[in-house]
């Protein structure tokens, strides 16, 4: 007799949700780990991690699958290119490099394609947040300023020094919005300091020397973002100076600003041409120094000539017997002339004018 035909086998709905979940796994791992990332590599979408260690401890760490592996130095810093095609996490994992200095520790890390993570170890590092748009066009413009460019020009006690360093304080303060102490943050949310993303300068500008006829790339429109500092403090940009705002000292002093003038009268006759020169302010709460250093300027006075470098030092003490009164002086170090003459010199100009010179060589 004839064997009876076997039917097609009919798979219940069940299989076939199944089947079509293991397509979609399938589909997805696939394109995780192997097509997306080739793409991420194709269009040169680098992702980077990077991990700042605020321990004393030497680790050896290492992230993802494929165990990328780097030295992670003791409050120092580990730099990670990566490729992915799907935002993802990272396992972390440190082994102190010295066996019992600390303990072996892991962390799952958010990635993103072509985004940058900055990984905060054990969120043990405080981070400062500032927003450096709030200083776009601001300049400092005030009496005192005004006042003080006046005292040095004319060689007089800078009095007005002091008032016009705490306007440069009030004036950058407005940019520092706070203080963070996460464990991740992305580039998504925060601009980060160029110094923390080496491996990824040195992408770019290998990039840049292979695409030396390449179409420049367009400039972002997108909003400015927080900007990301460690440690907290941070040395700020205005118009006319600087200034380094320290979220807890508001007395550390550490400003430059451009003082409004062309002429600094060293004595009735001794007369230094200069365009706008900046004036450095540093101390703290017991005293502050002025100084202005001006390269290869020349002056030329009662048939004599001086060319090379200058220096005005000025110190005022809050404390002790002196407290409150302003030291200064000028010095100079270069060539000197008069007539066929020519030596070099190192000269002092004392705040009565009164020069002290020092022939070093004929």
């Amino acid at each position: 007799l004839p064997r009876p035909r076997r039917l097609p086998r009919r798979h219940g709905r069940l299989y076939q949700v199944g089947q079509g979940i293991l397509l979609v796994l399938a589909l997805f791992f696939g394109f995780k780990l192997g097509v997306g990332p080739l793409i991420s590599q194709f269009r040169d979408r680098p992702t980077y991690v990077i991990v700042q260690n605020h321990e004393p401890i030497d680790y050896t760490a290492t992230l993802g699958m494929r165990r990328s592996k780097e030295d992670l130095y003791k409050n120092g810093l580990a730099n990670y290119q990566v490729w992915v095609g799907l935002p993802e996490r990272m396992t972390l994992r440190l082994t102190p490099t010295v066996a019992g200095t600390g303990q072996p520790f892991k962390v799952k890390v958010p990635v993103r394609p072509g985004g940058v993570t900055l990984v905060n170890l054990k969120a043990l590092g405080e981070y400062g947040v500032y927003d450096l748009t709030t200083l776009a066009g601001k300049k400092l413009d005030s009496p005192e300023l005004k006042a003080l460019a006046a005292e040095v020009s004319a060689n007089r006690a800078p009095a007005s020094a002091i008032k016009v360093s705490r306007q440069v304080r009030d004036l950058v303060a407005p940019a520092f919005t706070g203080t963070r102490k996460d464990q991740f943050y992305r580039s998504a949310h925060y601009e980060f300091d160029s110094s923390l993303l080496y491996r990824k300068r040195q992408h770019e500008l290998d990039r840049a020397r292979s695409k030396k006829d390449a179409k420049p790339e367009k400039t972002s429109t997108e909003k400015p973002k927080p900007f990301l500092s460690f440690p907290a403090e941070r040395m700020l940009t205005f118009g006319n100076g600087t200034s380094l705002y320290h979220p807890t000292d508001r007395e550390k002093v550490d400003r430059t600003v451009i003082l409004p003038l062309t002429a600094l009268n060293l004595s009735s006759t001794r007369v230094l041409k200069v365009a706008s020169p900046k004036l450095t302010m540093t101390g703290d709460a017991k005293a502050i120094t002025l100084a202005i250093q001006l390269q290869n300027t020349k002056v030329t006075a009662e048939g004599k000539s001086f060319l090379g470098n200058w220096d005005y030092r000025a110190t005022c003490r809050f404390e002790g017997k002196d407290a409150n009164r302003w030291v200064w002086s000028w010095t100079f170090r270069g060539q000197a002339s008069v007539g066929d003459k020519r030596y070099s010199l190192d000269m002092r100009v004392g705040q009565d004018g009164k020069e002290t010179a020092k022939i070093t060589s004929p």
